[in-house]
C-alpha cells in the first residue's frame, strides 16, 4: 500500500504545481481526480500557512492564524465537493469577530466568503461572492492578460438577522443544495 502512495506521490506533486504555478507547458488534458488534487492543495497551502505563522512571531502571526483557521474550517465543512451541513452550520453559529469562512461551491463555479465585522451601528455578516473560474468565451477572447474583479458581488446583513431563528438552517440548506446540483441543468 506504501508503494502505491510513494509512486502517486509524483504524480501528486506535479498537479498541485501546475494548479498553483500555471506553467507555460501544462498538461492539456483534465485532471482525473480532482478532489484529491484540492485536497493535497488545501494540506499544502495549510502547511505553508502555518510554517509561515510560526517564522513571522508576532509581526503576522494574527493574520496567519485567521488565513490558517479558514482553511482548516474549509478542510471540515467540504467534503470531496460537497458542503457537510452539520459543520457548516455549527461552523456559522460560532464564527467571531475577524473570522472568516471560505466556501467553494464547485458545481455552481463560485466561492463565497463569510465574516463578521463590527460596524458603528453594531455587527454585521458579510457574504461576498466570486465566481471560481473564467469560462472558455472570456479566455479566449482576452487580448492579453484575463483580468477579474473581486468581489462579483457583496452583501451585508445585520448580525441580529443573522442570528435569528431559522436564518442560519435556512441558509445552509440552499448552500448543501447547491453544492451538489450542477448550473448547467439550469441553462436554457
Amino acid at each position: 500500500m506504501a508503494g502505491a502512495q510513494d509512486q502517486n506521490q509524483p504524480l501528486a506533486l506535479e498537479s498541485i504545481f501546475n494548479h498553483i504555478v500555471l506553467p507555460a507547458q501544462l498538461p492539456g488534458k483534465e485532471d482525473h481526480d480532482v478532489n484529491a488534487i484540492s485536497s493535497d492543495l488545501l494540506n499544502v497551502l495549510s502547511t505553508a500557512t502555518r510554517e509561515f505563522r510560526d517564522l513571522t512571531y508576532d509581526r503576522y502571526y494574527q493574520e496567519f492564524s485567521l488565513v490558517h483557521q479558514s482553511l482548516s474550517s474549509y478542510r471540515q465543512i467540504c467534503i470531496d465537493g460537497v458542503l457537510n451541513k452539520q459543520v457548516l452550520l455549527q461552523q456559522l453559529r460560532h464564527l467571531d469577530l475577524k473570522e472568516q469562512l471560505v466556501l467553494h461551491v464547485t458545481k455552481q463555479n463560485a466561492a463565497l466568503v463569510v465574516r463578521r465585522e463590527n460596524r458603528a451601528w453594531g455587527d454585521s455578516i458579510i457574504f461576498e461572492a466570486f465566481e471560481t473560474s473564467s469560462t472558455s468565451q472570456k479566455a479566449l477572447e482576452a487580448e492579453s492578460a484575463l483580468e477579474w474583479g473581486f468581489p462579483t458581488n457583496a452583501v451585508s446583513i445585520p448580525y441580529s438577522t443573522f442570528n435569528a431563528t431559522g436564518f442560519q438552517e435556512e441558509l445552509v440548506s440552499f448552500l448543501k443544495q447547491i453544492s451538489k446540483e450542477s448550473i448547467k441543468r439550469f441553462a436554457a
